[in-house]
């Protein structure tokens, strides 16, 4: 049979598609490159009155022309068969109809009806009926569906028809029933008979009842379930009487978008749907292990194992042929359920469902694993084809997205897990450190004890077995702070001395435990610990330290400087090193044992350093005293100038680096403050005729009065804290003598509190002791200076010192005299706060910015070199 060809373009498919007015053909244009497949729309003779057939032809086409919309059937071409003088349209290919679609992929609800249908069909309604054109049959047949799964309304064929018809031709020939309203058009309601169409196609696909004539409509109305709202507005769109409706189709898609904003939140919680699809590979496979047969039973087992309220995850296929050769793969995933393990593939040509190619049983221990490690599925799974395509489509691209982000996230955690295994291990050390140090030794306990001095004599219940003297331990109370600490240091039959360096003996309990006192250690560990937390969490003054230590290959290497005259006899191999120490930018290890110059190695890189930069500062730092003092001694000789600070404990640090001790430079320093403040007063007493005896003993009555002052003050505060512990144990309280009730007479509910006002007490006292040494000096070296004795300058008042004061050097009431007294106020104030109270760091950074290099036990840290010797 010969193909039919019109006008030598359009080659038509022997199967037509009958219509009212018109037969449609699947036809290919043979103009097109690709031949692409189109609709051919043949108005043929015969079935009407030729005028009436012109007329449905150029309406239709009128309209499509007119009506450019994603959701409306799009004209190609139109014209007259050179043949045979039939009209034709040439339109986009539609591959079904929305009868077919439904039976396919039936809806769940009104919410996917509305997306999937309802809102695409009404949004060209609209649009048509805001060109003043209308469709007059809308019906199933008449919504078409694209090969992607979009929807499309189609045949304008008899849109706005009756205001051409002869009286003697009815409308009735051309429309659908029940799908157009039983009422005349006269031209009032014209709009709303779309409207009426709609609210019948609804009720269609979203009911049971057979749609026969206008009667079923009320039974479908019973049944149609949706939200009452949408119900109410779809009874009202099938009104026989034309005023109830909805004016136009742009009135009832406006209605219908304000309901479903107001039932938005309902559906906010619902899960999208994914859905799915069988290769007969798989099919066959999970048969054979389930024991079912019949596909339906097989893919409710995999909608079961997926949609499981235990989740499932999913992560990209791991191929085990690895071939770079091979075809793109990153479509390809392995899902985890419940019980089964699936590979997946996205549909290559649709991209709206997953493809299943293989599926395993696997162990749900296993699969549990793999699910905590896999990026979660939030979706509802199904098998069919979508009703939504675009929905189904923008499923699948949220998937992949997913899948890509949280394999980034993987990726990053993976390589954060590395850079963090290494602070890990270290973290690890402390801590085992730390554990180590809390049960080397065993308490040992006590059922008595006495003291005298600096030293408590504890009667033991029973000894160690190993050498004890030396070791440091202490007394706790129930919170674990310390009474008493010191070093054991002397054992004799079952009575142990501990020579005490702090704490107060007279808290003692009468029976307890000395515990190895593991403080130095903790202090040691929690610095090491908080140095390894600085650099793991970024808070390191120097910002790429941790990325240099976790990425060893990022270190620069050191360019060496050959042209270095050394300050030392080097041999070669020191040399080298000693060179890459001042060329290093980053870091730099020198490991050798014992013997092999790394103090001479030190040496040297400190006097270069300082030698080619005069404000280098450096600290040094070590795990032992004496490579410390070696080392400074060796500087000291060659570099005698050079200003040091050693920081550590005046008994543990050599007797030839005393000197340079924090301690001894801070005192060395005040007292050089001190002489030149007492000179400067002298001299400006001695300018303007005061004489420098009465100018300094003024001085000395200032510093006696703000002892008294202050002593005063710490008796005031004393009395207040001892009236708190009377409240708590009445017993007579003396603000300068200590007196302890037994432990046994405070309740035991306010032990801590009382246990905790002592310390304070106590503290206050020892400050009242040393202003007391204080003021039996000053008192003495006024004593020199006066006719005064030096019990009489003790027991004088405020008021006394001030006045004599006063005397001295307000004699002759002049403004020099009142300045003098004002400066003597200022540097007797001064005088008490340098260097002596924990708020005054002045002297303390002065000190150190003074100083080239420091010298601590610790990690080696410089401003300009870092170096370590191991």
């Amino acid at each position: 049979m010969p193909v039919r060809l019109i006008n030598s373009r359009y080659a038509l498919s022997p199967k037509s598609y009958s219509g009212g007015m018109a037969d449609v053909y699947r036809a290919r244009d043979y103009d097109d490159p690709e031949e692409r497949q189109v609709a051919v729309k043949l108005f043929t003779h015969g079935q009407i009155e030729a005028d009436i057939i012109a007329e449905s032809f150029r309406r239709e086409t009128q309209a499509l022309k007119e009506l450019k919309h994603p959701r409306i059937v799009e004209l190609l071409d139109s014209g007259k068969d050179e043949g045979t003088g039939e009209h034709f349209l040439v339109l986009e290919w539609m591959e079904k109809d929305l009868t077919a679609l439904l039976k396919e992929s039936p809806p769940d609800g009104w919410d996917s009806f509305w997306q999937a249908v309802a809102l695409p069909i009404l949004e060209a309604l609209a649009f048509s009926h805001n060109r003043s054109c209308v469709h007059r049959d809308i019906k199933p047949s008449n919504i078409l569906i694209t090969g992607d799964g979009k929807l499309k309304l189609a045949d304008f064929g008899i849109s706005k028809l009756k205001s051409y018809l002869q009286p003697s031709v009815t409308l009735r020939e051309f429309v659908s029933r029940p799908f157009t309203p039983p009422e005349e058009d006269d031209g009032s309601y014209t709009y709303t008979r779309d409207v009426f169409s709609f609210g019948v196609l609804v009720l269609k696909c979203l009911t049971n009842v057979e749609l026969v004539n206008y009667d079923n409509i009320r039974n479908a109305i019973a049944v149609f379930q949706a939200p009452e709202p949408i119900i109410d507005l779809i009874e009202r769109s099938v009104s026989l009487d034309p005023a109830e409706r909805p004016a136009n189709a742009e009135v009832l898609l406006a209605q219908l978008q304000a309901i479903q904003g107001t039932q938005a939140t309902v559906g906010a919680t619902k899960k999208s749907a994914c859905y799915l699809k069988l290769t007969p590979k798989c099919l066959h496979r999970l048969q054979n292990e389930l024991g079912i047969y019949a596909q339906v039973e097989t893919e409710n087992t995999i909608l079961r194992d997926l949609n499981d309220e235990c989740g499932s995850g999913i992560r990209p296929y791991k191929f085990k042929d690895k071939n770079p050769d091979k075809p793109d793969r990153e479509d390809h995933y392995e899902i985890y359920g419940v019980s089964y393990r699936y590979h997946v593939k996205v549909d290559e040509k649709r991209r709206n469902c997953l493809i299943f190619f293989n599926a395993w049983s696997v162990s749900p221990s296993l699969l549990e694993q793999r699910r905590e490690q896999a990026c979660t599925l939030p979706y509802e799974f199904k098998f069919g084809n979508p009703l939504n395509v675009d929905q189904a489509t923008e499923v699948i691209r949220e998937l992949q997205d997913a899948v890509i982000e949280h394999e980034a996230n993987l990726r990053e955690q993976a390589e954060e897990e590395q850079k963090q295994r290494l602070f890990r291990i270290w973290s690890d050390i402390l801590r085992a450190k730390k554990d180590w140090e809390e049960k080397r030794e065993t308490p040992i306990r006590y059922k008595g004890v006495s003291y005298k001095g600096n030293r408590a004599f504890f009667e033991v219940e029973s000894l160690p077995d190993n050498n004890i003297i030396g070791q440091p331990r202490r007394v706790t109370n129930s919170r674990g702070s310390r009474i008493v600490s010191g070093e054991v240091e002397e054992i004799k039959d079952d009575q142990l001395t501990l020579y005490i360096r702090d704490g107060t003996p007279e808290r003692l309990p009468k029976s307890g435990k000395l515990s190895f006192d593991i403080r130095a250690a903790e202090v040691a560990i929690n610095r090491q610990k908080a140095a390894v937390d600085a650099v793991r969490f970024d808070r390191a003054v120097r910002a790429d330290l941790r990325n240099l230590l976790v990425n060893p290959p990022e270190v620069r290497p050191p360019k060496l400087n050959n042209k270095i005259e050394f300050t030392q006899q080097l041999n070669f191999s020191q040399q080298e090193v000693v060179k890459a120490a001042l060329s290093t930018k980053d870091f730099l290890i020198v490991q050798g044992p014992p013997g092999t110059g790394k103090t001479t190695f030190i040496t040297e890189v400190i006097l270069q350093t300082i030698q080619q930069n005069l404000q280098a500062r450096i600290l040094l730092s070590s795990q032992t005293h004496v490579a410390l003092d070696n080392a400074l001694e060796r500087i000291q000789a060659k570099h005698p100038h050079l200003k040091l600070v050693r920081i550590g404990n005046h008994e543990r640090v050599s007797e030839t680096v005393h000197l340079l001790l924090l301690d001894e430079q801070m005192n060395q320093w005040r007292e050089e403050v001190m002489t030149r403040g007492q000179q400067f007063i002298a001299d400006w007493s001695s300018q303007r005729g005061i004489a420098p005896n009465d100018s300094d003993m003024a001085t000395l009555f200032q510093e006696l009065k703000n002892t008294a002052i202050k002593l005063k003050t710490l008796k005031e505060e004393i009395e207040i804290w001892q009236q708190d512990l009377y409240e708590i144990c009445p017993t007579a309280y003396d603000a300068e003598k200590k007196k302890t009730p037994a432990t046994q007479n405070i309740p035991k509910d306010r032990l801590e509190e009382f246990q905790s006002i002592e310390e304070e007490v106590d503290r206050l006292r020892e400050q009242s002791k040393q202003s007391r040494k204080e003021q039996k000096k000053t008192a003495k070296r006024l004593h020199e200076l006066s006719n005064f004795s030096e019990d009489e300058l003790l027991r004088m008042s405020v008021e006394d010192l001030d006045g004599y004061a006063s005397i001295l050097i307000d004699d002759s009431k002049s403004s020099e005299a009142k300045m003098l007294q004002k400066l003597l106020s200022i540097q007797t104030q001064w005088f008490e706060q340098f260097g002596r109270n924990d708020s005054f760091t002045t002297p303390f950074e002065t000190v150190l910015n003074k100083a080239r290099m420091m010298k601590k036990s610790s990690f080696l840290n410089s401003n300009f070199k870092r170096h370590n010797s191991k």
